[in-house]
């Protein structure tokens, strides 16, 4: 079973925080597990910046989050987002799939379900949206 946790940017220090998400009125929370397995710190986060944990690692064991950008391996300075959302592709029927997926940001436009297809990929997490968005940039740029 896939452990459900989330990150976000605490608001007061801008670092990343990882545990339970909630919402309370308009405030954003980690609430962060401790070893004990009993509730920890309630840490004011950033909305836009919370992702949750995809249950996947990549290929240097770091967990992989909504929001970060990957590396694939086989492809030179190749950069994805990974994504949660609604995806799907069109064969002769239309398939439409809720879930995490992977996205680039270049003229090829692709959106696709490899995350967990592809396990065996060389993934690796290279950054993420909020910290990192060049990446991103520079992906595009290099298509164009």
């Amino acid at each position: 079973m896939r452990e459900i946790k989330f990150r976000g940017k605490e608001l007061k220090t801008g670092k990343w925080v990882y545990g339970f998400f909630c919402i309370d009125g308009d405030g954003a929370y980690i609430i962060n597990d401790t070893s004990e397995g009993i509730r920890g710190d309630c840490i004011n986060v950033d909305r836009d910046t919370v992702g949750q944990y995809t249950g996947l690692d990549d290929k240097n064991d770091n967990e992989i989050f909504e929001g970060d950008i990957l590396k694939f391996g086989l492809i030179k300075d190749n950069f994805v987002e990974v994504v949660f959302g609604e995806t799907g592709f069109n064969s002769e029927e239309t398939f439409n799939c809720i879930g995490f997926y992977l996205t680039n940001h270049n003229e090829y436009g692709m959106g696709f379900n490899w995350l967990k297809w592809q396990q065996n990929i060389s993934w690796e997490v290279v950054g993420n949206i909020h910290d990192d968005p060049e990446l991103l940039k520079k992906d595009k740029e290099q298509t164009t």
